[in-house]
């Protein structure tokens, strides 16, 4: 079928509201975290002392249309950058007809959709002038999968019609595939799994 490209998507309001109220109740928990857990000083001490000195925190900033975190560190250089999620998950949806957009920002770059209220996705930089251009390669795998099979959930949440248009790339996919990819991410980022989870372990068993 195919979306014409002058069909329009509209950020929602309630994706940002979705993650703060997330992030007020991750805060609520950290505040009952029993005195025997360690606290920030001890676990920067015990992070030190296991060589992992040069510490950096992820960005804050999340993409304005599909809510995807930046992939850089707290200060970095330059624009926001990731690899965008379907829209829908933040709940986007088309205008013309109130249904979820199944496409992430970086696809609706190259189909020359629009930006409700705005204008073409491909003049990005004159809206969202901190984030740069949707075109890094790559898929968002994990909120594909939830995508295509959480529409039930997403639409009483968002208030809006399911997608009817998700592509067989993303009704393929399985959990097992989605674990086996997260995997090779972690090995080819050279993340050092075994010490993470000694430095997890230090911080619980205190």
């Amino acid at each position: 079928h195919g979306l014409a490209s002058s069909l329009e998507s509209i950020p929602c309001s309630e994706g940002k509201r979705a993650f703060d109220e997330l992030k007020a109740d991750v805060t609520g928990m950290l505040e009952t975290v029993p005195e025997r857990f360690l606290g920030p000083e001890e676990i920067f001490h015990v992070i030190s002392g296991m060589g992992l000195s040069q510490i950096s925190f992820p960005c804050q900033s999340v993409c304005p249309m599909c809510k995807v975190p930046c992939q850089h560190y707290k200060g970095h250089p330059g624009k926001h950058e990731a690899v965008h999620q379907p829209q829908g998950v933040a709940g986007a949806r088309y205008v013309t007809n109130d249904k979820f957009v199944h496409t992430s920002c970086t696809e609706s770059v190259k189909l020359n959709h629009t930006v409700h209220n705005k204008g073409p996705y491909r003049e990005w930089d004159t809206f969202f002038p901190e984030w740069a251009m949707p075109n890094l390669a790559g898929r968002h795998m994990t909120m594909e999968y939830i995508f295509a099979n959480a529409q039930d959930e997403l639409s009483t949440h968002f208030q809006k019609k399911h997608c009817t248009e998700i592509p067989v790339a993303m009704t393929n996919l399985t959990a097992h595939g989605i674990w086996s990819d997260l995997m090779t991410r972690t090995l080819q980022d050279n993340i050092d799994v075994q010490r993470t989870c000694d430095v997890c372990a230090l911080v619980l068993a205190r």
